[in-house]
């Protein structure tokens, strides 16, 4: 049965397995049992057994210019372990790929069509439509906050930026259930092109002061960035 340890104790683990330390050691290091560290591991869904036949596919991939995270989908496994796999062969400077803009920007809209209804027959049971289009939501929206400054277009300050939509996204799906043809098998493709969804002038970088009063009483001035 495994008993957890704090979240920050347990992030350390993993970071210091994907750079490239081995259970034991990290045991050393921690104080703990091996056994430990494997549930730790274990419990992030990283696991270190790894057969010849995945290491050599692994490896052809890199060699192919892949990045950690696509090697992991292909591989149907974590980043995490392609990066420790990679960093305990010598190959350095994997993880700060992951603030690679056109990395996320990539795996973002692959994300978009990831669990398309026609590629996934059993998606319906995984989650309502709200849940999906929430989720299709949030992914152009941070690709949208990675592509553009970060400075509050209320305020100019840089720190703490956020989002913020002028029309909320309950205000947009309401408005698209209205007109959707009731097709499960369409609807990422109808949403994803109905106009308000998509349009990236809804969207506004704010500071996190700034965001709260808009959504506070006693700012009348900042009204005008509500829009339903």
């Amino acid at each position: 049965m495994y008993v957890g340890y704090d979240s920050e104790f347990e992030q350390e683990v993993v970071e210091t397995y994907i750079d490239g330390y081995s259970k034991k050691e990290i045991a050393n290091f921690a104080n703990c049992t091996e056994s430990k560290v494997r549930l730790i591991l274990n419990k992030y869904g990283i696991y270190s057994y790894m057969r010849k036949e995945d290491q050599a596919k692994i490896w052809e991939l890199h060699e192919q210019g892949l990045y950690d995270r696509e090697i992991a989908e292909i591989m149907h496994c974590t980043r995490e372990n392609i990066t420790h796999f990679l960093n305990k062969r010598g190959v350095s400077g994997r993880k700060e790929k992951i603030n690679d803009i056109e990395l996320r920007n990539r795996i973002s809209n692959s994300l978009i069509n990831r669990y398309n209804y026609t590629n996934n027959p059993n998606f319906e049971n995984k989650s309502s439509l709200y849940d999906t289009a929430r989720g299709l939501f949030k992914t152009i929206k941070n690709r949208i906050l990675r592509n553009n400054p970060n400075v509050c277009a209320i305020c100019g300050s840089t720190e703490r930026i956020e989002t913020h939509h002028l029309k909320s996204f309950n205000g947009i799906f309401n408005e698209f259930m209205q007109i959707y043809s009731g097709n499960r098998a369409t609807f990422e493709d109808e949403i994803l092109n109905f106009p308000d969804f998509m349009d990236e002038n809804n969207i506004l970088m704010v500071c996190h002061s700034c965001h709260k009063k808009i959504h506070s009483k006693g700012y009348p001035e900042l009204n005008k960035y509500i829009l339903d």
